[in-house]
């Protein structure tokens, strides 16, 4: 009388495609149900656990990238040719699992390039550089390039 038994396991949802329907708030939950029969009364016996709620394995990378300062070399007192201007380019993991492999880009600027082996959940990877204004952004009166994130 009074016998019970503890069973502890870890569960990891994974992402199937399409992915089943979310719940509870978007989320997926979890719930656990037991059922037997009583070694004296002979008597059925259920019982069914609490719904624990359960995030779904789902990546995701965003990108930001600011100008973080310049040199003014003519002292011109704005952007002028010649000028150098600096570059911040942040990756983000805004998702719930690890990111590997994640390679920032930016093909103007010096580095071009960084990549952080892992990127864990709100871990940032960041590439700061630099670019010197050309006759070619002068003439086009602005400086306009991209920046990229690709993770594998």
């Amino acid at each position: 009388m009074g016998a019970s038994c503890t069973i502890d396991f870890t569960i990891r949802v994974m992402p199937t495609e399409p992915l089943p329907p979310l719940v509870d708030g978007g989320r997926y939950v979890n719930e656990a149900s037991v059922s037997g029969t009583g070694a004296q009364s002979g008597a059925n016996i259920t019982s069914t656990s609490n719904r624990v709620p359960l995030a779904p394995d789902l990546p995701q990378l965003t990108i930001t990238k600011v100008m973080t300062g310049y040199a003014d070399v003519d002292n011109s007192g704005s952007i002028t040719l010649g000028d150098v201007l600096t570059f911040g380019i942040t990756a983000s993991n805004a998702g719930s699992v690890p990111l590997t492999d994640v390679v920032v880009s930016d093909t103007m600027i010096s580095p071009d390039s960084t990549t952080c082996a892992v990127l864990q959940p709100d871990a940032d990877c960041t590439l700061t550089g630099t670019y010197t204004v050309a006759i070619a952004d002068v003439q086009a009166g602005s400086v306009v390039n991209t920046a990229t994130a690709d993770s594998t």
